[in-house]
C-alpha cells in the first residue's frame, strides 16, 4: 500500500536551543517567528482528518530524548503523541487527527546544543495505517497474528501508542481524574478518628502556608486538633481569620528546640494518631483524608507509619501527581521519596524514643529509616492522591519529582538528608560509606566488601556468536576493576570451528577463563544450574553473551549489593545500542507477565521520580545481567529447569528469592549494552510459541498474586505501560 501524496512538508531549521527555544514545562515555543511560521501556520488548512505518518530526521550533538508531537485541533481541544530521539537517524510513528488543527509543534523533555531537525508528515490510508500497526505490534509484543485479528482496530491503536512512551502526560491525568479517580475512594464515614495535626513554620513563607492550611481544616467536619510549632511569635487570633477554636495549640519555640518541644507535648497529650503535614510549601488536603485514613488505620490496626501520594496544584488545575509505591528500603536509603507529610501513630513515636532533636529538617526521614529497620511491615502507603500542593508558576522547582522532603536550596536539603542518613547508619551499620547520588538530595550508599574479595563466576552461555561474545569477554577484561572473577563459557553445541577454536586460545591465554561444554537441547535455567555447579565461587553473575560493559565498577557494584545478608538477586542498568534504555528493574504485570520499568527511556533521563539514576528494589530483575551469592541461589533451588527452560526464568528466581525474605535490588552504577536477542532469535515457530504460552501459564498459576498485584508499582499506572503514565 502507497502512501497517499496528499502532504509532504518539510522544513529543516539550524538554530541553538539556548537562543531559540524556551523549555518551560515540556512545552517547546519558539522565539523565532518566522520559524513558527514555517512550522505551524502552513498546516492549518492542509491537516484535515485521518492518520499521517509523521517522519522525524534528528542531527544534534546530544541525545534529545522525547518529543512530543502537540496538535491544536480546531475545536480547541489537545491531543498529544511522543516519540522517543536519539542523536542521529530518523525516527518515525503513526499519528491519528481526530479533526482538522489549528497548528502543530514539538516539545522535548530536555535542551540540546545544535538542532539539525528535518520533519516530513505524510496522509496515510486507513489500510496503510492499520498494517503499519500491526507490525509495530509483533515486533514489540508477544502477539501473533492469528491473536491480533481478534483484537479491534482501537485496541490494536492503543497497544501501538504505547510503544511511544512519554514522561509526561498531562490530558491523561485529566481523564484519571475525572474517571478513574472517583472509583478509588471509601464511602465517607461521619465517626473518624481524631486526629492530632501537627504543623511547623520556620520561615513567614511556612507560617502563611500554615495560616491557609488551618483556616481549611476549620471547614471539615472533623473532631481533630491541630498544633502550630512556630518559631515567629504568633497567636490563635492571628492564625485564625473567621473562626475560633479550642482544639488549636500554638506554641512559639526557638528553631534549635522545634523538635525537642513536639517531643514535649507528644508525651505530655499522648495523642493516638498523628497527622503531619509538611508546611514548606503551601497545601490542600484533599476532602476524603481523613475517612480514608480512618479506613486504613481500622482494618490495619498495627499501622506505625501512612503514607500517600499528592499532586500539585498550578491555578486551581491538578498537574504533576506523585505516585509513589509501597515501601522500598533501598529507594529510602536513597532518598526520602515518602515525604514529610505522613500519618504516625503514638506507639509508633514511643516504639522509637520520641523523634530525634538533632535532625531538626529531617527528624521524619531518620523516623522512617529507623522503622524500616525495625517493623518494615508495619510502613503502609494510600495509593490515594491525599494532598495538592499549590505551584507558584509552572515552572516551580518544587515540582522536582525527586525533592519532596524539604523546600529549600539544593545544598541545604542535601545536607540536612546526608546528615540523617549518616546518623542512621552510624547505629545500623558503621562501616558504611555515603555519597552523594546522581540528582540532588539523593545518596549512594557505598556497602562495605571483605578485606579479602570473594571470587565471582561470570557465568556467560552461548552457541557460537563468537562476535557477541568476544566483545562481551574483551569489555569485561578492559572494563572491570574488581580483581577477583574467573569467567565461565558454557558452550551449548556450538558448530562453527571458528568458535571452538575462539573458546580453546581464551582459556589458554587467561587462566581466570573456563570453557564448560553442555552438549544439550537448549534450556537457559538448566545451562546456568550446570555452570553454577562447576564452579565454588561465593558470588555468580548470570550474563547474556550480547552484552558490552561499560561501567568500570559494575562488578564491584554488584558484588557490594549481593553480599548484603538482606539482599538476594542483584540488577544492572542495560541499555539498547542505540542508547535507549533496555533494562531499569522488572515490573510484574505488565505484558503477559512482567516488563521492563522505562523501557525506552533515554540514556540520560532521571526518569520517573529520578528513578533511574537511584538503587531501588523491585520485584525482579533480568538475567541478562544477574549477581546473586551462591548460599541463596542454592536456597532457592536455583532457576526452574523444568517449567521455564527459556522465558520468566529470572523473574522466577527473583521471586523464590523475594518469597524467602529476601528483597531484589537493582542498581544504576552497573551499566551494561544489551543486543536484546541477537544471538537466539525470536519465538516465531509454532513450537517456541507453544512453548512460551506453557511459560505465560506456569508463571499465572504459580505468582498470580504479584503479577496482579506489584507492591513496587503503583496501582494507578496503566496497566499495559512501562513508562510510568496513567
Amino acid at each position: 500500500m502507497k502512501i497517499l501524496s496528499w502532504l509532504n512538508y518539510k522544513i529543516t531549521p539550524q538554530v541553538r536551543a539556548a537562543a531559540s527555544f524556551n523549555f518551560v514545562d515540556t512545552e517547546l515555543t519558539t522565539r523565532q517567528p518566522t520559524i513558527y511560521q514555517l512550522l505551524f501556520s502552513s498546516f492549518e488548512k492542509s491537516l484535515l482528518y485521518g492518520f499521517y505518518f509523521f517522519e522525524l530526521d534528528a542531527k544534534c550533538e546530544c541525545s534529545l530524548g522525547y518529543y512530543k508531537i502537540h496538535i491544536q485541533l480546531k475545536s480547541d481541544k489537545s491531543v498529544y503523541y511522543s516519540l522517543p530521539v536519539v542523536r542521529k537517524g530518523k525516527h518515525k510513528r503513526l499519528i491519528w487527527l481526530p479533526e482538522s488543527i489549528q497548528e502543530i509543534f514539538l516539545s522535548s523533555d530536555k535542551p540540546s546544543k545544535t538542532i539539525d531537525v528535518s520533519i516530513t508528515i505524510n496522509k496515510v490510508s486507513q489500510n496503510f495505517a492499520r498494517k503499519k500497526i500491526q507490525q509495530k505490534i509483533i515486533k514489540k509484543s508477544e502477539y501473533s497474528n492469528d491473536e491480533l485479528k481478534e483484537l479491534s482496530f482501537e485496541e490494536c491503536w492503543e497497544l501501538y501508542d504505547t510503544f511511544f512512551p512519554t514522561h509526561k502526560n498531562q490530558s491523561n491525568y485529566i481523564q484519571w481524574i475525572r474517571f478513574k479517580e472517583p472509583k478509588l475512594w471509601f464511602p465517607v464515614i461521619s465517626d473518624t478518628l481524631e486526629f492530632q495535626i501537627i504543623l511547623m513554620a520556620r520561615t513567614p513563607s511556612q507560617l502563611r502556608n500554615c495560616k491557609q492550611l488551618i483556616n481549611q481544616l476549620m471547614h471539615f467536619e472533623t473532631k481533630n486538633k491541630v498544633l502550630l510549632l512556630s518559631t515567629i511569635a504568633c497567636d490563635k487570633k492571628s492564625i485564625l481569620n473567621e473562626h475560633t477554636s479550642e482544639t488549636l495549640d500554638v506554641i512559639t519555640v526557638s528553631v534549635d528546640k522545634i523538635v525537642y518541644r513536639l517531643n514535649i507535648f507528644l508525651s505530655v497529650n499522648k495523642p493516638s494518631h498523628c497527622l503531619f503535614i509538611d508546611s514548606t510549601q503551601a497545601c490542600t488536603l484533599s476532602p476524603y483524608i481523613f475517612s480514608e485514613l480512618t479506613h486504613y488505620i481500622k482494618q490495619q490496626s498495627n499501622c506505625e507509619i501512612i503514607y500517600f501520594d499528592e499532586d500539585r496544584l498550578y491555578k486551581e488545575q491538578r498537574v504533576h501527581p506523585i505516585f509513589k509505591q509501597n515501601l522500598n528500603i533501598d529507594l529510602l536509603y536513597s532518598q526520602n521519596y515518602i515525604g514529610n507529610s505522613c500519618y504516625i501513630s503514638y506507639s509508633s513515636f514511643v516504639k522509637q524514643c520520641g523523634f530525634d532533636p538533632v535532625l531538626q529538617d529531617s527528624f521524619l526521614y531518620h523516623h522512617y529509616l529507623k522503622t524500616s529497620q525495625q517493623s518494615p511491615h508495619n510502613i503502609a502507603h494510600i495509593s490515594k492522591i491525599l494532598l495538592h500542593r499549590v505551584l507558584r508558576d509552572k515552572t516551580d522547582s518544587t515540582a522536582s519529582t525527586y525533592s519532596l522532603s524539604y523546600e529549600g536550596p539544593i545544598e541545604l536539603q542535601h545536607f540536612s538528608s546526608l546528615q540523617c542518613i549518616t546518623q542512621f547508619f552510624k547505629t545500623v551499620n558503621p562501616s558504611v560509606t555515603i555519597n552523594a547520588g546522581m540528582l540532588p538530595n539523593t545518596h549512594h550508599i557505598i556497602w562495605p566488601l571483605p578485606h579479602n574479595l570473594p571470587k565471582v563466576a561470570i557465568i556467560i552461555p552461548t552457541k557460537d556468536s563468537i562476535d557477541l561474545v568476544k566483545t562481551a569477554v574483551d569489555s569485561i577484561f578492559a572494563n572491570t576493576t574488581y580483581t577477583n572473577y574467573e569467567i565461565i563459557i558454557v558452550n551449548n553445541n556450538s558448530e562453527k570451528a571458528s568458535s571452538l577454536e575462539y573458546f580453546e586460545r581464551l582459556v589458554s591465554q587467561h587462566t581466570n577463563v573456563t570453557c564448560l561444554d553442555y552438549p544439550y537441547p537448549f534450556n537457559y535455567s538448566a545451562i546456568n544450574n550446570f555452570a553454577a555447579k562447576h564452579t565454588s565461587a561465593p558470588v555468580l553473575v548470570f550474563l547474556n553473551n550480547d552484552v558490552k560493559v561499560i561501567s568500570a565498577n559494575w562488578l564491584t557494584e554488584l558484588v557490594r549489593q549481593a553480599l548484603r545478608e538482606d539482599i538476594g538477586c542483584v540488577g544492572a542498568k542495560l541499555y539498547y545500542e542505540n542508547g535507549l534504555i533496555q533494562h531499569a528493574g522488572v515490573i510484574m504485570g505488565l505484558g503477559h507477565v512482567a516488563g521492563h520499568s522505562h523501557r525506552f527511556f533515554d540514556q540520560d533521563s532521571d526518569g520517573y521520580l529520578g528513578r533511574l539514576k537511584q538503587v531501588q528494589n523491585y520485584l525482579a530483575v533480568t538475567g541478562a545481567c544477574l549477581a546473586i551469592r551462591r548460599s541463596v541461589f542454592e536456597e532457592i533451588d536455583g532457576f526452574e529447569a523444568e517449567k521455564l527452560p527459556v522465558a520468566y526464568n529470572d523473574v522466577d528466581l527473583c521471586l523464590k528469592s523475594f518469597k524467602k525474605g529476601y528483597r531484589n535490588v537493582w542498581t544504576p552504577y552497573a551499566e551494561l549494552y544489551h543486543y536484546e536477542s541477537l544471538s537466539r532469535g525470536k519465538d516465531t515457530t509454532p513450537e517456541k510459541k507453544a512453548r512460551f504460552l506453557k511459560e505465560v501459564e506456569y508463571m499465572h498459576h504459580k505468582w498470580d498474586t504479584y503479577i496482579k498485584s506489584d507492591p513496587y508499582h503503583n496501582p494507578n499506572f496503566a496497566a499495559n505501560k512501562e513508562n510510568f503514565t496513567v
